[in-house]
């Protein structure tokens, strides 16, 4: 079951609130695992995630890029390598990343039935279901998990419209991650920041002003509106029409969709020659 990523009033209003800055910082951290599952938590509980990476999506080629969780780091390590190889279940996985996005992201609901090959491994693991989003980028792309204990029950209504705000942003930041620790080649740093992705030429960003790129910088500093009102030195519906504006320019409805397409743009995105 798949869910189209959306963002009420109520999420959009308490956004700021999330914990995204804390997050941000904690990319490089020995504790980044701790830190993705505490902020996915936020809607309910979850107790394991982990990822897969493609360097190619036409070669079919993936591996089990990052876990972390309860469940031990061996038979997570094994399990994913398992279901790599695993023909009928990487079909379904390439079938996600294909079917991905650049820009939007997709959020699939998967709980196995007894003959699926995965399920005594959930049934060993005490997991009843997986919430999975896939994005891609080229020939690249990446597909985070993020694991539902038998424990804690299958996921209700309200924590989905939670997971449906939360995921998209974990699952950017542990892209990041992967590129950073995984690849000595990127140098970018985890304090990222609208206003240098505009310094850096990259379309669209290049189109906002210093003002409405600094209004979406205090959105992943954490900052309420309120507070980016005061850290500027202009009203509050200034800092809405700054949001506004810079949203329209970047092609995106929301605060959670601007900080996965950031997040997105400063691993993968390319300056606009001159």
């Amino acid at each position: 079951m798949a869910y189209v990523i959306h963002m009420d009033d109520e999420f959009i209003s308490a956004f700021d609130a999330l914990g995204v800055a804390r997050l941000l910082r904690k990319v490089e951290a020995p504790d980044f695992g701790a830190s993705v599952l505490d902020f996915v938590s936020q809607a309910g509980p979850i107790r394991n995630f982990g990822a897969y990476f493609w360097t190619s999506v036409q070669r079919k080629k993936a591996v089990f890029s990052i876990c972390s969780g309860d469940i031990g780091s061996y038979w997570f390590h094994r399990d994913g390598t398992d279901f790599v190889a695993n023909p009928d279940v990487f079909a379904e996985l390439q079938a996600a990343v294909e079917a991905s996005s650049e820009r939007a992201s997709t959020l699939s609901r998967f709980a196995p039935t007894e003959t699926d090959p995965r399920f005594p491994r959930y049934v060993r693991a005490g997991m009843c279901e997986k919430l999975s989003i896939a994005t891609r980028r080229g020939d690249h792309a990446i597909l985070s998990f993020f694991l539902r204990s038998k424990a804690d029950g299958m996921i209700s209504q309200k924590e989905m419209r939670g997971f449906e705000a939360l995921l998209p942003v974990a699952h950017e930041a542990i892209s990041l991650r992967h590129r950073i620790v995984g690849s000595e080649a990127f140098q970018f740093r985890p304090g990222v920041s609208v206003s240098s992705l505009k310094e850096r030429g990259l379309p669209r960003f290049s189109k906002l002003s210093p003002r409405e790129a600094a209004a979406c910088d205090s959105i992943l500093a954490g900052l309420t509106v309120a507070g980016t009102a005061l850290n500027m030195s202009v009203s509050e519906n200034t800092v809405r029409t700054l949001r506004q504006r810079a949203f329209r320019k970047l092609g995106v409805s929301s605060a959670q969709q601007m900080t996965s397409f950031v997040l997105f743009e400063a691993q993968f995105g390319e300056t606009a020659p001159e």
